[in-house]
């Protein structure tokens, strides 16, 4: 099954870089179906957006150029679903999904998540000073044939 890990900047151009990657990864392995892209594009902006946000460079990862710290994007095809994770250095920091008011431009982005989502979860990896924050995409059957 096919996996990539990319190490991205720790700055607000991160979820950029992180859709950038998706669709790249998804063409490589002939996943680029539009909905199955976009979706996935979506989901790995939101959950790169709040390791910005709300989480903590990777506390194990040198700093790129100009002092600033790292995340890990991991995306992995398993049992015929799209795994989309990304590591930040904040394990304390837990996601909370939050109900936004009307007017607030805000808050949003996990509902997404859970929306699109067949499943989603928290890991923090033993021994590791890290959380893992992943969500996995179902996958037609006619794309994993």
């Amino acid at each position: 099954m096919p996996s990539h890990s990319a190490t991205i900047v720790h700055t607000a151009s991160a979820a950029s870089v992180a859709r950038c990657t998706v669709r790249s990864c998804l063409r490589a392995w002939r996943l680029d179906e539009k909905e199955l892209a976009d979706d996935a594009c979506l989901v790995a902006t939101e959950l790169v957006a709040n390791a910005v946000q709300h989480g903590a460079p990777l506390p194990s990862r040198r700093a790129a150029p100009g002092g600033a710290g790292l995340l890990v994007l991991v995306l992995s095809v398993e049992a015929e679903r799209l795994v989309i994770a990304v590591e930040d250095g904040a394990p304390q920091r837990l996601p909370v999904e939050r109900r936004p008011g009307d007017e607030d431009e805000h808050g949003r982005g996990l509902t997404l998540v859970a929306a699109l989502a067949a499943e989603r979860g928290v890991e923090q990896p033993s021994g590791r000073r890290v959380k893992r924050v992943w969500a996995a995409l179902p996958l037609a059957p006619s794309i994993t044939s």
